[in-house]
């Protein structure tokens, strides 16, 4: 059914759109075809909702009382899955944590990904280029410590519209914290603090959890 012909937009203009038959050029042409949210929500055929309901993904979030979830987004076949994980938290839970998408994929499809608002009701903001200052921001931003239009890098969902803030210098490793491996245990997180955030890795070929952190908490 989702292997018929596709319609190309702005999404398919990709260096991977000339595989045919991969994943790649499966998703590209996903994103800009009328039968996105139907996939997206189709429990038969997206092995994806079939794993985020089986594995009850969405109310583990909720009992740890996360309050960000970073998705990280490498090449184009992972971004099904991660706007598969994000619609079914907004959708089912009440107490959905807020949803920020980074990696390589939403570097190079940025201005694709703005373009669409129906994207803003559902993510809750995007990081491209290098993301560990902005993140460190945006949990700053989330617990009233200084204004979103401070945070590089960011697009920021707002009534169904993006906002975008300016991109800034590249990171210096040597000034940059390093993560707290304390919280990556099997998929789950430990410790407490007062804004939790967790980082779901979603691997090309099936879903993996993970917690990252850029500054401890204790």
């Amino acid at each position: 059914l989702y292997y018929a012909p596709l319609q190309k937009n702005c999404f398919a203009e990709a260096p991977y759109n000339d595989w045919t038959d991969s994943s790649y050029h499966f998703a590209e042409n996903l994103l800009d075809s009328d039968l996105l949210y139907r996939f997206l929500e189709d429990e038969k055929e997206n092995t994806f909702l079939q794993y985020f309901t089986e594995s009850r993904l969405g109310e583990r979030m909720i009992d740890q009382k996360i309050d960000l979830l970073g998705i990280s987004v490498i090449g184009p076949s992972q971004i099904i899955a991660a706007l598969t994980f994000a619609r079914h938290l907004k959708k089912n839970f009440e107490k959905s944590p807020k949803i920020v998408l980074g990696g390589q994929w939403c570097t190079l499809f940025h201005k694709p990904f703005i373009g669409r608002s129906d994207f803003a009701d559902f993510v809750d903001f995007q990081i491209r280029g290098e993301g560990e200052s902005p993140l460190l921001g945006l949990v700053d931003y989330l617990e009233g410590a200084r204004p979103v239009s401070e945070v590089p890098n960011l697009s920021y969902a707002q009534n169904s519209q993006w906002h975008v803030t300016p991109l800034h210098i590249k990171e210096n490793l040597g000034e940059l914290p390093a993560p707290d491996q304390r919280a990556i245990i099997g998929g789950h997180r430990r410790g407490a603090g007062r804004f939790r955030c967790a980082h779901e890795a979603v691997r090309r070929e099936q879903p993996a959890g993970g917690a990252f952190f850029h500054r401890p908490f204790a």
